[in-house]
């Protein structure tokens, strides 16, 4: 597992110890935790995704992009599986104090919304994330294999990409309750007609990263 640290390439396990959520706060009709790693913005480095939303579509208030996990390297869904069930017990433990009432530990699981849709036969399991938009603009960092700035609009049908998430915090609701996240950067990896190019050496464990000076091409 690995983060980005001034321009060099460091260890560091993802351990989900480290994971510190805050009280929920108020804001305006929900209530938010901010979320922090080791005491820092929690950063996820992916392995690499197969883009399902066509990006020439994509919600203009809210747009987000739905990934598919390949079978032949299920660490990623593992480690999303393991933030979910992280805060379902975070959640559970913490009840009283930050809502004044022990609740379920079944009504607790019902109310949280998964990161991941569940295995099924024959199909590979998907996942989806936001970007992030300040004044109706896209503003995640996009690039394409040979480290040029790319559009989202760009994103042709068949592409992968490895994302850096920033894993903001959880956000409350009524009846549900989810983890915000958002894509800070996307390496996309668009088809190519020429078969004989030398792929690039896959990255097949999820990594943290602890800072947000970094870049896919250290």
């Amino acid at each position: 597992t690995v983060f980005f640290d001034q321009g060099r390439t460091c260890g560091d396990e993802l351990d989900l110890s480290k994971m510190e959520v805050s009280i929920p706060d108020k804001q305006n009709d929900i209530y938010y935790s901010p979320l922090k790693y080791d005491g820092k913005p929690f950063y996820l480095q992916t392995s690499k995704l197969d883009i399902v939303t066509n990006c020439n579509e994509l919600n203009g208030k809210n747009p987000s992009i739905e990934f598919e996990i390949p079978r032949n390297n299920l660490d990623i869904y593992n480690t999303f599986n393991d933030l979910d069930d992280k805060l379902i017990r975070t959640t559970y433990d913490n009840s009283v104090s930050w809502f004044k009432q022990k609740i379920p530990l079944d009504v607790i699981d019902d109310m949280y919304k998964r990161l991941c849709k569940p295995i099924k036969k024959n199909k590979n399991p998907s996942i989806r994330f936001k970007l992030p938009v300040i004044k109706n603009k896209i503003v995640c960092k996009i690039y394409n294999q040979n480290k040029q700035f790319i559009s989202v609009e760009d994103i042709k049908k068949d592409s992968s990409g490895i994302l850096i998430l920033h894993i903001r915090g959880i956000r409350f609701m009524r009846q549900q309750y989810s983890y915000d996240i958002y894509i800070t950067q996307m390496k996309v990896f668009i088809p190519i007609e020429n078969k004989y190019i030398i792929p690039e050496k896959p990255i097949k464990m999820p990594k943290v990263l602890m800072k947000l000076n970094f870049s896919f091409f250290v």
